[in-house]
């Protein structure tokens, strides 16, 4: 994620470990899977969407995972089952939408 997103102080290793567990959760089983996944999301627009400004490392990472996924990343999430988080990553998703981001609707195989 560094080398991608950039280095960020503010991460720590229980954070990376929370992200490695969500994508197994999510279903990737390579990193070739999440680069299918996030291929073309700009994360700091994406991010700029949602907030009007950049937000950390973690964050717009999972912009890039929910906007590759679509409902499959809500769906699929450990929090999904959640009405309050389920409805703010819809509204989330509608906002990408408006701004002329292709939602997609991809699931890791296998």
């Amino acid at each position: 994620m560094n080398k991608k997103l950039g280095y960020d102080v503010r991460m720590t290793d229980y954070s990376y470990n929370f992200t490695a567990r969500l994508l197994r959760r999510l279903g990737f089983k390579n990193f070739k899977q999440i680069e299918e996944c996030i291929n073309g999301y700009d994360d700091d627009k994406l991010s700029r969407i949602l907030w009007g400004t950049r937000q950390g490392q973690i964050s717009r990472f999972e912009y890039q995972l929910m906007a590759g996924m679509g409902e499959n990343y809500i769906n699929l999430h450990h929090w999904g089952q959640t009405q309050y988080w389920y409805d703010a990553r819809m509204k989330e998703l509608g906002k990408f939408r408006e701004a002329g981001i292709k939602v997609g609707s991809y699931k890791p195989r296998g």
